[in-house]
């Protein structure tokens, strides 16, 4: 409601915009004085809040605005609907019922809402329905029904639960096992699926809102199925709630230690959202459409996803699905189809009126993932409800839901509610994660950008910072940190690790060999073919020869090197012929594997030649890789290399320039 001002007179110096008294829904004959209404300043700076003065006002009221009823005010789809509702042109609040709280204030009920000029909650037998143009029914299915009966004739109703969605009486009555006591209102209420059936909920008096998970199958679906783009049958739909979704009465399975930290399904092949999803494509497709629906249910408190798998309709591929998707909402306020490759996320949509939604193919040839997303209490209760009472009021159906998508608490360092209090003269101003900074005690509400900005990226590493880093704790290190010769050490430490990998390999080919060879030939014993297990091992075992003796000839340099590199080669052929023996067709299994055992046993023969070769005699050490001993320390010295020597581990214990030979050769000069 606008105030026009003339002048507004400031004490101290202050830019201004507009004023505006508070959006509760009052008439003219209400209306006594504008004392105690609440005055938004927009876009106002002013150095002291007691400097504002205004005088000569003069308030245009409107002929006539919309007053709202709320039944059900204590639930989590009823506080939803007061939230949103706060910030409505047209809309006010007059009446909130909650029998359970009644006689308490809606703040006592949800402090997030303590700073609203709301009426207290009351009784439904209590209710009196003359200062209430419509209604939102946010009460549990079952109770609505008579409820609804009652109301005025005249009444605009959206009704959130479900007992006038299922447009067959006896559809309801199977799967919420209780009869329906207003068939008339059955047959008169509209679905209330927005952005399908737009016409007809302009014209409704009473509109069935529908369920979370019909409203995050059924945006991508109906589309898709009335262009015959997806075949109607055997559609996979896995879905996800938050706790939210389950309501706000308590039970054992929503509490904490039952829902943190997992995840489990509910309601399998039995939620009573199953009969809804199907009414909604079975009109779609004008034939019977069933599908398969799991609901899970996840440790957040708010948020839905949808992951839903079709088959293509023939000729169709998964660009013609997203083209589809793209045409058919490209006007919507609320429905985004994500660019190609983006994957949506329950955090994007958070608090918001929006479902986001993308086309993905799947490895399986010939179908397709769709993936929905939306805040089951917004778009999937609360929020869609405000947008059919836009529409069936004749205002823009986006009125007071151009809400952005809340971030995560994580965004807010931990930072509650209000992020920090500071006095200023006698106004305490509460700055929110919004931007928006309100004075407690209720007195005005300045509306202040606030701008958070961070310097870099805290994510990427700068190389050239941890370099200089590097360089100045090496330039102060002491003289004999520098002198260390580290490259020596480095090459022994190498060494020693090459070492450690050959002993391993060296100690445990054998026995790996023996089990997996057992294992094939249990498989062919299995198969009845042990009996053809020697010619693939022997044609192995002829293979490895010429194999060795090819890389001989090829590189006579190999019989004298320090490593058997050829053998190596020989042996990793093998193993890669191995290794993928289960997968092998069933000839293969049989022969490839044991062709490889043959090649590996001829192998590690040879290797077990190779190391007991005759060895040269090693040349003398040059004069700086000599090691002296004292006189005190060469017995203890001659102890350990005789132990080392005839247990054969000095080629894998001592470092590079201490090996065997070296050893034997200082032994010699001491």
């Amino acid at each position: 409601m606008r105030v026009v001002v003339s002048p507004l007179k400031m004490s101290s110096a202050a830019s201004y915009g507009c004023v505006y008294f508070d959006r509760r829904c009052f008439r003219k004959d209400d209306v006594k004085s504008s004392k105690g209404r609440k005055l938004y300043v927009c876009n106002s700076v002013a150095s002291t809040p007691q400097g504002l003065q205004f005088a000569n006002t003069k308030v245009q009221i409107p002929e006539k605005t919309v007053r709202i009823g709320v039944l059900g005010a204590s639930g989590y789809t009823g506080s939803e609907i007061v939230r949103l509702l706060a910030n409505h042109p047209y809309f006010g609040i007059t009446l909130m019922t909650a029998d359970r709280k009644a006689g308490q204030s809606i703040g006592s009920v949800f402090p997030h809402l303590a700073t609203q000029h709301l009426p207290d909650l009351i009784a439904i037998k209590d209710a009196n329905f003359s200062n209430v143009d419509a209604v939102f029914c946010c009460l549990p299915h079952g109770t609505t029904q008579e409820i609804i009966k009652a109301l005025p004739k005249g009444l605009k109703i959206v009704d959130l639960s479900a007992d006038f969605r299922l447009r067959d009486i006896k559809e309801y009555e199977k799967w919420y096992g209780q009869p329906h006591r207003a068939t008339d209102l059955q047959r008169e209420a509209v679905y209330g699926l927005t952005e399908i059936y737009r016409r007809e909920i302009q014209d409704a008096n009473l509109v069935a809102n529908p369920g979370c998970y019909p409203t995050s199958i059924q945006l991508p679906l109906v589309p898709l199925i009335k262009a015959n783009l997806i075949k109607s049958k055997n559609i996979i739909i896995d879905a996800k709630s938050g706790v939210s979704g389950a309501g706000r009465g308590a039970k054992e399975a929503n509490l904490y230690t039952e829902i943190a930290e997992g995840i489990h399904s509910y309601g399998i092949t039995g939620h009573r959202h199953v009969p809804e999803i199907e009414q909604g494509l079975s009109e779609a497709a004008n034939s019977e459409v069933t599908v398969s629906f799991t609901p899970h249910l996840m440790p957040m408190s708010r948020g839905m996803q949808s992951t839903i798998y079709v088959e293509l309709a023939p000729g169709v591929s998964v660009e013609d699905l997203y083209q589809h998707l793209r045409i058919f909402y490209e006007n919507e306020e609320f429905v985004v189809l994500q660019k190609e490759k983006e994957v949506p996320h329950t955090r994007h949509v958070r608090g918001s009126n929006y479902c986001f939604m993308n086309v993905f193919p799947d490895r399986i040839p010939g179908r397709a993932i769709i993936i929905s997303v939306i805040d089951n209490l917004v778009k999937g209760a609360s929020g869609q409800a405000l947008q059919n009472l836009n529409l069936m009021m004749g205002i823009p159906e986006s009125t007071g839901l151009n809400y952005m998508a809340l971030l995560n608490s994580h965004a807010f360092h931990g930072f509650k509610e209000w992020l920090h209090c500071t006095k200023i003269h006698s106004c305490i101003l509460s700055f929110k994660p919004n931007g928006v900074s309100q004075n407690t005690n209720r007195k005005s509400l300045c509306a202040m950008n606030i701008t958070a900005g961070q310097s870099g990226n805290p994510e990427k590493i700068n190389l050239d910072r941890i370099m200089n880093k590097a360089r100045k704790i090496w330039d102060s290190s002491p003289q004999s940190v520098k002198t260390f010769p580290w490259n020596r050490a480095l090459e022994n430490f190498i060494q020693l690790i090459l070492d450690l990998i050959v002993a391993v390999i060296k100690y445990l080919c054998l026995p790996v060999l023996a089990v997996s060879s057992l294992s094939e030939m249990s498989y062919c014993a299995h198969e009845k073919k042990l009996f053809l297990i020697p010619i693939p091992l022997l044609v192995g075992v002829a293979v490895a020869g010429v194999l060795r003796e090819t890389a001989l000839e090829l590189s006579p340099l190999l019989k004298d090197a320090e490593v058997p590199w050829h053998l190596i080669a020989i042996a990793i052929f093998f193993t890669l012929l191995k290794l993928p023996g289960p997968y092998y067709p069933y000839w293969g299994r049989i022969f490839i594997p044991h062709f490889a055992n043959g090649g590996l046993l001829r192998t590690l023969y040879f290797a077990f030649l190779w190391y007991r070769r005759p060895q040269k005699a090693s040349e003398p050490l040059p004069p700086e890789c000599k090691v002296r001993f004292s006189p005190s320390f060469d017995v203890l010295l001659q102890l350990s290399l005789s132990v080392i020597h005839l247990g054969g581990f000095e080629t894998y214990i001592l470092p590079w320039p201490l090996r065997k030979r070296h050893y034997r050769h200082e032994s010699r000069n001491l």
